[in-house]
């Protein structure tokens, strides 16, 4: 079970030492962050360089939503880099 974070700076903290971690990602940066919903990231290519599109919506939603936004940026091969993942509330 994850520990659970209390902050939103904490999380970020967190998410930035996961992604560094072995030092092959570094220097990370926090694109976007969701609280009560879900987020996925889609990815493509723009010419040489590489464009993310991350989209924050309910659930079973998200991975549709970041492919929607990366196409119709006309980028091509997009792809989703990061699957969905919810924030929801516990009750």
């Amino acid at each position: 079970m994850a520990h659970l974070i209390k902050t939103h700076a904490a999380a970020e903290k967190e998410a930035i030492k996961t992604c560094e971690q072995g030092g092959r990602n570094a220097p990370c940066k926090v694109e976007a962050w969701v609280r009560n919903g879900c987020i996925a990231v889609a990815q493509g290519n723009e010419g040489k360089q590489s464009k993310v599109f991350p989209s924050t919506t309910k659930p079973d939603r998200a991975e549709a939503e970041a492919l929607r936004k990366c196409q119709a940026a006309g980028v091509a091969q997009c792809k989703i880099v990061v699957s969905e993942a919810c924030s929801l509330p516990r009750y």
